[in-house]
């Protein structure tokens, strides 16, 4: 079995040498002028003179704590009298709204870690996070840190960077347009201006069809983007298999992770002269393992939006991410998923045990939240990139972010000066393009029995409603809007409803 890594052997250090990453200069860069800077400085603290005057106003004389700026959230921090309760201030959170005249407040008594509280306001002048401002900071370039991702900043106005190891596999949920695109983009620009294709490769499973298309020039892909439900299971197979060769991989070195594994081939070509020699021992399944590689690249997964896989093959789905959790990690493979339907039915307690950390932008109930977060908060965001990170390494604790906007253009360009050094290499025949096509027609059957149960369950639903629309199947089921879709016009194509009629786009129900 071949690998998702497998490069080419001849030219490997040349090509290595050769490769450049995109320059900072593809990432558009404006300065806050410092005029701009004053003006926001002297609001800030005027409102911190309104809010103590509010809390004294109502009797509780605090003292100020310190102001943490952000792009488009203030946070203003307070200590409390000795002997007042926390929840005096809480109560007064209709109150602060009056006088500030700002609906968007979020009261947090106490602030984790400290003795203060914070009130935080939305900014009257939003700011933009620059992305190019984040990969250029320390925080980024940091080299103790193997997989780095710039986010955004953090609500003191920090560099947000998580380092992807230590994370583990991430489930990024929110309500429509509210912020994940932004996310997964900055996830894997994170990466194509840090890592070669050598380092480091995607598996993107784009079942929302278009919003990944951008990234289909890049080297960095390791198989061709999915984009139906079956190919997306069977990319998951694959990653399956290839965190079992992995280990097998490593059985032979003696090394229990990738990093530890990709010392040892360093070191072999040190003392032998080169990188690949015949491995001395077989898989677990008895087979012989091929030549060593060169260097096991990262693998990252990219789903965009879990409710498609999970809608129509729910089983198999968490079966595979119950393979794929505890052990693809030493492997050097990480999952990131995306919904916009952060529901039980979604969101399995197998989901979630698979994805031990979590960002939820703004959504639209408290429930949504708790599945998300396991706490509220979440829907009290803002819109567009206001987020709440909770990772398996923070003990519990979550993170307020906004995350960096990347416009279409310049991902475009980044991906344009990758491909202009290197072309893509699917080497594994599994990948291959043309045998990935033929078998993706091969799986037509299959999959019209998957949707001719769906369609059953739609068709007796629009019955029984006595009407049809994308957003009433979305709801029911569960569903995305490009699935959703695909059941009205079936419906339409065999009679079962009209063409949509009117200003109202009103369907009529033709069977009873």
């Amino acid at each position: 079995m071949q690998e998702l890594e497998t490069m080419e052997e001849g030219d490997r250090d040349e090509q290595e040498d050769e490769y450049k990453t995109p320059p900072f200069g593809l990432i558009n860069y404006e300065p806050i002028p410092e005029v701009v800077r004053a003006r926001r400085e002297e609001e800030v603290r005027k409102m911190q003179a309104v809010l103590m005057d509010t809390f004294e106003a109502f009797g509780v004389a605090v003292k100020p704590a310190g102001i943490e700026h952000s792009s488009d959230v203030t946070r203003y921090k307070f200590v409390l009298p000795v002997g007042k309760s926390m929840l005096s201030v809480i109560r007064l959170k209709n109150e602060i709204m009056a006088a500030t005249q700002n609906f968007r407040v979020n009261v947090i008594a106490p602030i984790p870690g400290t003795t203060s509280f914070g009130v935080e306001l939305e900014n009257s002048e939003p700011e933009d996070v620059n992305f190019r401002e984040l990969i250029l900071s320390s925080d980024f370039t940091n080299p103790l840190l193997r997989l780095p991702v710039a986010f955004g900043r953090d609500i003191a106005g920090k560099p947000f960077v998580i380092d992807v190891t230590e994370m583990g596999h991430l489930l990024i949920g929110s309500a429509i347009g509210m912020g994940k695109s932004v996310c997964i983009n900055n996830i894997l620009l994170s990466f194509l201006y840090k890592f070669s294709p050598a380092q480091l490769k995607f598996v993107l499973l784009d079942l929302k069809s278009v919003e990944m298309d951008v990234y289909k020039a890049s080297p960095h892909l390791g198989m061709p983007i999915a984009k139906d439900p079956l190919s997306a299971v069977r990319c998951l197979k694959l990653v399956v298999r290839e965190v079992k060769h992995r280990y097998d991989m490593f059985r032979c070195e003696g090394v229990t992770h990738v990093e530890a594994y990709n010392r040892s081939v360093y070191e072999s070509h040190l003392t032998a002269g080169k990188f690949g020699r015949v491995a001395s021992c077989s898989s677990e399944d008895g087979g012989p393992l091929r030549e060593k590689p060169h260097h096991l690249p990262y693998i990252i997964v990219v789903i965009n939006e879990l409710a498609e896989i999970m809608m129509q093959a729910k089983d198999e789905v968490e079966s595979l991410f119950d393979d794929i959790a505890a052990d693809a990690p030493a492997a050097g493979i990480y999952l990131i998923a995306t919904t916009q339907l952060p529901r039980r039915r979604v969101v399995t307690e197998s989901v979630r045990h698979a994805f031990p950390s979590r960002i939820a932008l703004r959504v639209t109930e408290k429930r949504e939240s708790r599945i998300l977060l396991d706490a509220d908060g979440a829907e009290n965001l803002m819109e567009h990139g206001d987020a709440l990170y909770r990772g398996v390494e923070m003990n519990c604790g979550m993170t307020r972010f906004h995350a960096a906007m990347v416009s279409f253009d310049e991902i475009a360009n980044v991906v344009r000066f990758c491909s202009c050094q290197r072309t893509q290499n699917f080497v594994n025949h599994a990948c291959d393009p043309a045998i990935w096509h033929r078998e993706r027609s091969s799986s037509k059957g299959a999959e019209a029995g998957l949707d001719g149960a769906l369609y059953d369950r739609c068709v007796r639903l629009v019955i029984e409603e006595r009407k049809a629309s994308t957003s009433l199947l979305q709801r029911r089921f569960s569903l995305g809007y490009g699935c959703a879709a695909k059941m009205i016009d079936m419906m339409e194509e065999r009679g079962v409803i009209s063409p949509p009629m009117g200003a109202a786009r009103i369907r009529e129900v033709f069977i009873r």
